[in-house]
């Protein structure tokens, strides 16, 4: 069994963000992974701007899988299984299937996975997992919400050395999502998922994705979204109005990158903070309210928006003119 992992975690303010951080947001249509032009760099005490010759604020920093159920971390044992399991679900190559498939299905409580095994939780049917999914126990998650309003009354938490999370139903997980693992996916591509609460991921290598393209995925993640993590974090905020209302906040040891490339998002505050950061603005009216970033380095594209770039990185490269440097950040 495949797995992705996704991990949440609490809004980092603005005063412990480091900029660093690659934002992006585009209008219907455009590619995500359109790239920025000529980079410049400017050092974190002064205001010119000089050619640079490091990543260009286009180029992916991240794109993390999770292990399978094979790897070394994740006890995938079927006798292990079989002893834990009992009558929450069955049993399928070591994994805990817990299966809600009708409407309503496992809607009165809380589904709640057994501790020390990998779970597999399928909320299929209209308002299925209502409650909530807890897959903190669990030594690894996968959940998938895929019916409209499934997952969407409490949130979903994972924790485990891999978790994947994902909300493709109408209006699932509507109440957020937390996880805390060693690599996790966060995916709330369905319109209006992870819509009224925060969106928080806990990790070493984190990928959260919001949206897919245009109106595909609409309005998702419109609270916050939060990414603190050892390696990596990838936000994408793809489709309209996804990431629109709440703060974007990265922080990682290595490389943040951030997309907006869903037309309004990514309004509220952008922060980055990494060794290498990105941040592409892609979308129109995308990163409305801005992007602060710090730490070793910051690449920004402002394709669309008409945007601020606040950086007190060691490295500052805006790549569009778009991207306005004020001689004194807000």
């Amino acid at each position: 069994m495949r797995l992705r992992g996704v991990i949440c975690i609490g809004l980092v303010a603005a005063s412990a963000i480091a900029c660093g951080l690659s934002v992006i947001g585009a209008e219907d249509g455009v590619d995500a992974n359109e790239g920025a032009a000529e980079c410049g760099v400017r050092d974190g005490a002064g205001s010119n701007v000089v050619d640079g010759t490091t990543r260009d604020a286009d180029e992916p920093i991240s794109d993390a899988t999770a292990p399978d159920s094979s790897d070394g971390g994740i006890d995938a044992s079927q006798a292990n299984c079989l002893a834990a399991c009992g009558d929450a679900g069955t049993c399928d190559a070591g994994w805990c299937v817990i299966a809600c498939d009708g409407p309503s299905a496992c809607a009165n409580a809380r589904v709640t996975c057994p501790p020390g095994i990998p779970c597999d939780v399928q909320c299929k049917g209209a308002s299925a997992c209502a409650s909530g999914v807890d897959c903190a126990a669990a030594s690894a998650c996968n959940v998938a919400c895929d019916g409209p309003s499934s997952c969407a009354n409490e949130k979903v938490t994972c924790k485990g050395a891999a978790c994947e999370v994902s909300c493709s139903g109408v209006n699932a997980c509507a109440s957020g999502v937390e996880c805390d693992a060693g690599t996790c996916a966060l995916r709330c591509t369905g319109s209006d998922t992870c819509k009224n609460g925060r969106v928080v991921c806990n990790a070493d290598v984190c990928t959260i994705e919001c949206g897919v393209s245009g109106k595909n995925g609409q309005n998702a993640c419109l609270s916050s979204v939060e990414c603190q993590a050892a390696k990596s974090c990838d936000i994408r905020c793809n489709a309209e109005n996804t990431c629109k209302n709440g703060s974007v906040v990265a922080a990682a040891g290595d490389t943040v990158d951030i997309t907006c490339a869903g037309k309004t998002s990514c309004q509220g505050k952008v922060y980055a903070s990494a060794g290498d950061s990105g941040v592409r603005c892609l979308g129109d009216s995308a990163c409305k309210d801005g992007v602060s970033c710090d730490g070793g380095r910051c690449a920004a594209h402002c394709e669309k928006s008409d945007s601020y770039l606040c950086c007190d990185a060691g490295e500052c490269v805006p790549t569009k003119a778009n991207c306005k440097m004020p001689l004194q950040c807000p």
